[in-house]
């Protein structure tokens, strides 16, 4: 057995001692965790802190991944339809010129083989993060979602926790939706009893559900709100759930609705 460890320093290929990551130039290892060793080229993984969660590491894949599933439903085992079930998926992460990331994504899941039970869902969506690692950033999200349902058991909504905050829950709904967000995050250092990370942000939201059988006619046009939000984690909490706390005001004037949405809910990202 030749051992290739000496002075207690093992070394690389050819005897020569590995020189930083070759995932970056320059030989440092930085943030980034290279992947290309264990087979797969196309992506490189990057580790930051303070894009949706306060002060932890967050891994996100610089490169293109995808994937596609399908499955069938049988009667033998027991399905009172036979049917083809499919998933398919694909996401891409860029690095912008001025140091920025930008994620975008795309799936569609849905079975088809019955046509009454025939259902669709796809989704695109695009994500902007500004100045990663820093203490304020600026942050967009846009989201499209095309619902194809025969049975129109399910809908699309809008409204409160599902995208217009300045809006009563389920305010809008159809089998299409469009959601724009836009946030200036703020990141503190304020670490109350070494128990809760805590920032806040300023937001917009802009966006609209139409279209299907079940689509609402009496509030059916584009709407938009602002407000402001604190946000806290609880940094001995394993999944690093954030609290959202938001103020949110409609800028679509309607009597029917209170000027000022008071907002608490629970989310997995800032």
């Amino acid at each position: 057995m030749i051992d290739n460890r000496q002075n207690g320093r093992r070394r690389g290929r050819g005897g020569q001692r590995p020189q930083g990551n070759p995932g970056r130039p320059g030989g440092g290892g930085g943030n980034r965790i290279d992947n290309r060793a264990r087979g797969n080229a196309q992506q490189l993984h990057e580790k930051y802190k303070n894009l949706d969660q306060i002060e932890r590491p967050e891994y996100l894949v610089m490169g293109f991944q995808s994937s596609a599933q399908v499955g069938r439903s049988l009667n033998a085992l027991g399905s009172t339809q036979q049917l083809w079930l499919y998933t398919v998926s694909a996401s891409q992460g860029y690095r912008t010129p001025k140091g920025g990331i930008l994620l975008g994504s795309v799936s569609s899941a849905g079975q088809t083989g019955y046509g009454p039970l025939d259902r669709q869902a796809s989704s695109a969506s695009a994500r902007f993060y500004s100045h990663p690692d820093s203490r304020t950033l600026t942050f967009f999200s846009l989201s499209g979602d095309v619902l194809r349902d025969a049975t129109s058991a399910t809908q699309l909504v809008l409204g409160g926790d599902t995208g217009l905050r300045g809006y009563p829950r389920n305010y809008q709904s159809g089998d299409q939706r469009v959601v724009l967000n836009a946030e200036r995050r703020v990141y503190t250092d304020w670490y109350p009893l070494r128990l809760f990370r805590v920032g806040g942000a300023v937001f917009y939201d802009f966006g609209r559900a139409w279209g299907g059988p079940n689509s609402n006619t009496e509030h059916s046009g584009w709407l938009s709100d602002v407000g402001v939000g604190l946000r806290i984690l609880s940094a001995r909490s394993a999944f690093g759930n954030v609290l959202h706390i938001d103020l949110a005001f409609p800028l679509n004037h309607d009597p029917n609705i209170k000027s000022v949405q008071f907002l608490v809910q629970t989310r997995t990202t800032f």
